[in-house]
């Protein structure tokens, strides 16, 4: 299943962003590298041509690039910088919640009660996982309203991605997706350039391998991927799959780091599946 796959991806990219960013490359390089390499591979992959036009389908595409690209990932980034990665990761497993509320409310749909109980049972599976069972929440008032802004963001672009004309392709809505991304975030790309956080993007092997994958398997690839599942299944089943990304993160990590996998790692892992299967009924 394409949201599946791009779920297990993208809990992954968390550890392949923190090996670009530990050799000092900033964030923002690091988001205009990955939207780039996505853009020329989809070029490269489809030619198909759609012509600029003052419309509301441009103007959804354009809010599909911004709430789900560059604007989305600086406000996610500014978070992390004011607040703890805990509050970040509690926020934003909220997403498929607001989501689904402002598509069924679009849409005058009742949600099901399998499906509110299975979302409750999936976020007290991430809530375990992120806080290692110590509900020790502090509030960082700034930064957590950034929190809440990016899933805020994200549940935009799912909404109005879902009501993109299904006549235009999902490979071209991607790229024109990825342009406007590229358009909004370099002019703050530009004030922010370093030249030596270019010399250490190509410092190693290591690191330009994992900027390569963010950007073409990440990017590129998976982003088509969560279009093509949104256009079949829905946002509501499709972004339901963003409870797995903290499990991948954590497998990946204790394949790649030693983090340890504790049994409260494995009763997350459960309420967070069985919550999914619940949530999708």
């Amino acid at each position: 299943m394409p949201a599946l796959f791009t779920a297990i991806v993208w809990g992954s990219t968390f550890v392949a962003s923190k090996n670009v960013l530990s050799a000092g490359v900033s964030p923002i390089l690091l988001m205009t590298v990955r939207f780039s390499l996505a853009y020329i591979i989809l070029l490269m992959l489809n030619r198909q041509r759609m012509r600029f036009e003052f419309n509301t389908t441009e103007l959804k595409l354009f809010l599909v690039g911004t709430c789900g690209g560059s604007v989305y990932f600086l406000v996610e980034y500014m978070a992390l910088q004011h607040t703890s990665a805990v509050n970040v990761g509690l926020i934003s497993a909220t997403v498929p919640i607001i989501s689904t509320a402002i598509d069924s409310f679009l849409r005058h749909k009742r949600l099901k009660l399998i499906f509110v109980v299975g979302s409750v049972v999936a976020f007290v599976g991430v809530a375990l996982l992120v806080t290692n069972g110590k509900f020790s929440f502090q509030i960082f008032p700034f930064g957590d309203a950034l929190a809440i802004l990016s899933s805020m963001l994200w549940a935009i672009y799912s909404v109005v991605l879902s009501r993109v004309g299904s006549d235009i392709a999902e490979s071209v809505v991607e790229r024109r997706m990825l342009l406007y991304s590229l358009i909004t975030i370099m002019p703050v790309t530009v004030y922010m350039f370093d030249i030596d956080e270019v010399k250490m993007l190509f410092s190693s092997v290591d690191v330009w391998l994992c900027a390569a994958y963010l950007g073409i398997v990440a990017s590129a690839f998976c982003l088509w991927l969560w279009n093509v599942s949104i256009n079949k299944i829905g946002i509501v089943r499709t972004n339901n799959f963003l409870y797995m990304l903290p499990v991948v993160s954590l497998i990946v990590s204790a394949i790649f780091t030693s983090s340890e996998v504790t049994m409260l790692t494995v009763i997350s892992t459960v309420l967070i599946f069985v919550g999914i299967v619940m949530a999708d009924c």
